[in-house]
Formats: C-alpha cells, sequence, structure tokens
C-alpha cells in the first residue's frame, strides 16, 4: 500500500511576524537606560525620565548602599564572624550559618559588591576578609548620622 503525504500550498503557510520577539522587547524597554514618558492631557508632550538618585548626595547615596548590604541578618552574621576570627576565613562561614552554601555565596556577593569585604581567590576557595577601610567609613558616616538624629530633650523633637 502506498501512503499519500499531505502537502500544504505554499500561500496557505502563515508567515513569521518581524520585529523582536516578547523577551527581547521586554529587556530592552526594562533595562536602565532612559525611556520616553508620556505626560499631560494630549499625549503629545514626550519627557525623558530623570533618575532620582541625583537628588541626593555621594555620601547619602553611599550610606544608602551599606545599609542595603546591611539590611539582611545572613549578611550581619557574615561580617560579625569575619570581625572576630580577625583574618580571612574560606569555607567556614557556610558552617557558621544556617542557609545553603548557594545562599551564603549570594549573601557575600552582595558584601563584596558594597565592598565591605574583600575576596581572594586560594585554589579553589575564595577566602573573604573584612575591607577595613569601607568598615570604617561605614561607622563614620552612621555615627555621623545617628548623631544629627538625637534630641537632647523630648522637647527639642516635637
Amino acid at each position: 500500500m502506498k501512503s499519500i503525504g499531505i502537502q500544504t500550498p505554499v500561500s496557505s503557510k502563515i508567515p513569521k511576524k518581524s520585529g523582536p520577539r516578547p523577551h527581547e522587547l521586554k529587556s530592552k524597554t526594562l533595562g536602565k537606560e532612559k525611556r520616553p514618558l508620556l505626560t499631560g492631557g494630549n499625549n503629545n508632550s514626550v519627557f525623558t525620565k530623570r533618575s532620582k538618585a541625583l537628588d541626593f548626595t555621594e555620601a547619602e547615596q553611599k550610606l544608602a548602599g551599606y545599609c542595603k548590604a546591611l539590611s539582611h541578618p545572613a549578611r550581619i552574621r557574615i561580617l560579625t564572624t569575619l570581625a572576630k576570627v580577625k583574618s580571612c576565613v574560606c569555607g567556614e562561614l557556610v558552617m557558621d550559618s544556617p542557609l545553603a552554601q548557594a545562599t551564603v555565596s549570594q549573601h557575600l556577593k552582595e558584601l563584596r559588591e558594597a565592598k565591605l569585604i574583600q575576596g581572594e581567590i586560594s585554589g579553589t576557595k575564595v577566602c573573604y576578609c573584612l575591607d577595613g577601610d569601607s568598615i570604617s567609613e561605614l561607622s563614620a558616616a552612621l555615627s555621623g548620622m545617628t548623631n544629627n538624629l538625637c534630641c537632647t530633650s523630648p522637647s527639642d523633637c516635637c
């Protein structure tokens, strides 16, 4: 018995859509580049979005970055462990934490990006220690900010 295949005419094929795919469009529109922002009732005026970070001083932005890095209890534990040891630590940080190795690595990455710790490659491991300059800067910035927040008496504040 001979099988007969069904052939579709060329004209009935569905043409491919041109232009970016949805995932490509998403990455272009959600990036950090300036995007047009439509405002006003007539939708004819186009403004570029301005970064609000420009309204803050460099010291305020730096302190906010440090505070963001300190905003998780696991990161605070990592910093206190490194401060207690007073030397570079390789694999012991995972043992001190109830978290998985991958999670600890993610927290170490956040602390490293904030420049609160330094990492040094030693064989197959990375050994971490505190960045003394950044820790001193953080301490001075926090004490300066908290000194400005203090009131000498309740009547001074309210």
